[in-house]
């Protein structure tokens, strides 16, 4: 099986909708209280684009955008899903529409979309000192400080200009919050990063 202009893949479930904890305890969650982050974004590919132009295989995990997956209230289902009982969907991969992100094989992920994938910086509380209080640097999205973050996977494009680990900044409001493997990060693509940081 091929998939015309993108990938087609299998999900666990349509929505995030339990939170599992390291004891094995679960708690079960209304998945409509808010539905961008409860989307999945992570399935596996059971079939590759015609013109596969990666090294993704059957069987690898694919990362891709939230809203391959995205119900809204009107719409009980993506759609981009393609059977609801089996719960599989299309993901979009061709230059006008590409809604991957990233692959992962042999344990490593690998970007094939546009994004990078940044380490957002968390806020650091007041410094209080016997003369002077350090405020908070301005306050960005999410609790991180405001346009700036550390580059940890980058497309080859970026890594022309920039090495995993750099600290850089961003345009303002470039920042797609992800979660990869219980981690945080920004989903910038390399136009959005403008800066790398000596400080």
């Amino acid at each position: 099986m091929k998939g015309y202009n993108g990938f087609i893949v299998q999900l666990k479930n349509h929505l995030n909708d339990q939170i599992e904890y390291s004891s094995g305890v679960k708690l079960y969650k209304d998945p409509q209280w808010e539905l961008g982050e409860n989307a999945p974004m992570i399935g596996i590919i059971l079939a590759t684009p015609q013109d596969n132009t990666t090294k993704a295989q059957v069987g690898d995990l694919l990362f891709f955008e939230h809203c391959v997956t995205l119900q809204n209230r009107f719409r009980s289902i993506s759609r981009y899903c393609l059977n609801e009982r089996d719960k599989t969907y299309f993901v979009p991969f061709d230059k006008n529409d590409n809604k991957t992100i990233a692959f992962k094989q042999n344990g490593e992920w690998h970007l094939i979309g546009k994004y990078n994938l940044l380490e957002p910086i968390k806020l650091k509380r007041q410094q209080v000192t016997k003369k002077l209080i350090l405020p908070n640097i301005k306050k960005g999205y999410y609790g991180y400080e405001e346009g700036v973050a550390y580059a940890r996977l980058l497309t080859e494009k970026a890594k022309k200009y920039f090495n995993e680990g750099d600290k850089v900044a961003l345009s303002a409001h470039s920042e797609y919050k992800v979660e990869l493997e219980g981690k945080e990060y920004f989903a910038v693509s390399t136009e959005n990063i403008t800066a790398k940081l000596n400080f």
